[in-house]
């Protein structure tokens, strides 16, 4: 790559990292990144802030473009809290694409930096507020178990006393 296609490409990444439009941000990422390819280089070899592994996702993190993340959860339910807070901070994007592996329940997102930032921070505030109401149904749930438990066995008990006290009869 010559002297004068590096300098353009510099330029074309300051426009990325510091538009204030993102319709240009986008533009100069894709223009960027296919100027990087064309040229066999990577992003540190045209701004140094940026570490050798650094590719697509650095790029679009720092122009804060919306780009893949991943979120792990403990539980499917914090999943589903993620999952609808998702649909209130980040609407126009797609929707996450739930998944599981070894540490529990994981949702693959697409979204700004700005609306993972916001979406992290009400997830991460109204968690406490879930587990005392999750707490809550299961302590409601056994409660319910355990009555419906008696009453089928109450009825189980009838039942068969009925049924002993008509072959007496007989």
């Amino acid at each position: 790559m010559t002297d004068a296609a590096r300098e353009r490409t510099r330029r074309v990444l300051r426009i990325a990292l510091s538009s204030p439009y993102e319709g240009e941000r986008e533009k100069s990422v894709g223009l960027v990144l296919q100027l990087l390819q064309r040229g066999g280089l990577r992003l540190c070899d045209i701004d140094p802030s940026f570490g050798t592994a650094d590719g697509e996702l650095a790029l679009r993190t720092r122009a804060r473009l919306a780009a893949s993340y991943q979120v792990s959860f403990r539980s499917r339910e914090e999943a589903l809290f993620y999952l609808q807070l998702f649909g209130v901070f980040a609407a126009s994007s797609p929707p996450p694409v739930p998944g599981e592996d070894q540490s529990g329940y994981v949702l693959t997102c697409f979204a700004s930096p700005d609306v993972q930032a916001r979406l992290d921070a009400a997830f991460h505030r109204h968690t406490p507020r879930l587990q005392a109401a999750l707490a809550a149904a299961q302590e409601q749930a056994l409660r319910d178990y355990q009555a419906r438990r008696r009453e089928l066995f109450r009825a189980a008990v009838e039942g068969t006393a009925a049924l002993a006290a008509r072959e007496g009869v007989d």
